[in-house]
């Protein structure tokens, strides 16, 4: 399983595990790992990036310890990251990018939704520019990076079925960035907060109007007045009489 996560760093293992540079939400790149054995998410504990579950179909393991080089090729399935349908492919590799793959000197990888098939190489040797061929002329993962791409069943990697598809052909539509909220919950939350300011503001003006507008000091004292909801007085506030202010008399 992959592990000691670290930065951008991909990886791959013979146990069918490995992590590989995709696109985010936020449009960056980064890497997000699998668990090729069980073609499942992979909980990945030192990382907070996990591929969407049965986006891997299949995870074919292949190494050459003449050349020196690890990769893996599949299947996948791009609906589960909602990749575009129409995509020929994307390119992903340590040439350019802020990218490595773990104590290899080079990588090169390959999404292509149209086909539904992905590949990763990592290069150790000293080949590696010819093993990780990052300019070749028909970049692909058959061209790159030949290998199998079969299902665990031996039969072919499906292509999506596309009826119609309005985004322009090489766009994603990436899986959501797990470390980020999704728009529902940003929402939602946004909602929750409106409510509790308001819930506040409501609160707040129920108290002034309990101390200002329940209480009137008369002579130095505080005199409850009428309920807002009762029959208010007619006439001045107070009467003067023999020198003394008193309260109107009640007229319903």
């Amino acid at each position: 399983m992959p592990g000691g996560y670290s930065g951008n760093i991909i990886e791959i293992n013979a146990d069918g595990s490995f992590c590989m540079i995709v696109q985010s939400s936020t449009g960056a790149a980064r890497p997000y790992c699998f668990d090729g054995a069980s073609t499942s998410r992979y909980e990945y504990s030192e990382s907070p990036i996990h591929g969407p579950p049965d986006f891997i179909l299949s995870a074919n393991y292949a190494e050459d310890l003449t050349k020196n080089y690890r990769q893996i090729t599949g299947c996948m399935d791009g609906s589960k990251w909602r990749l575009n349908p129409t995509d020929v492919g994307d390119q992903f590799d340590s040439v350019g990018w802020p990218y490595t793959c773990r104590n290899a000197k080079k990588f090169i990888s390959f999404l292509e939704p149209k086909t539904n098939i992905y590949c990763i190489r990592c290069c150790y040797g000293t080949n590696a520019d010819i093993d990780c061929n990052t300019t070749h002329p028909i970049q692909s993962c058959s061209n790159a990076i030949p290998g199998d791409y079969r299902m665990k069943d031996n039969s072919t990697c499906k292509p999506p079925v596309v009826t119609t598809y309005t985004d322009t052909p090489t766009a994603y539509i990436p899986y959501p960035d797990p470390t980020l909220n999704s728009p529902s919950e940003s929402s939602s939350n946004s909602r929750v907060a409106l409510v509790g300011i308001a819930v506040s503001v409501s609160l707040i003006i129920v108290i002034i109007g309990i101390v200002y507008g329940y209480r009137k000091r008369v002579n130095g004292q505080h005199i409850p007045m009428a309920s807002p909801s009762l029959p208010s007085y007619h006439g001045k506030d107070t009467e003067t009489i023999d020198g003394d202010e008193q309260l109107p008399e009640y007229r319903p």
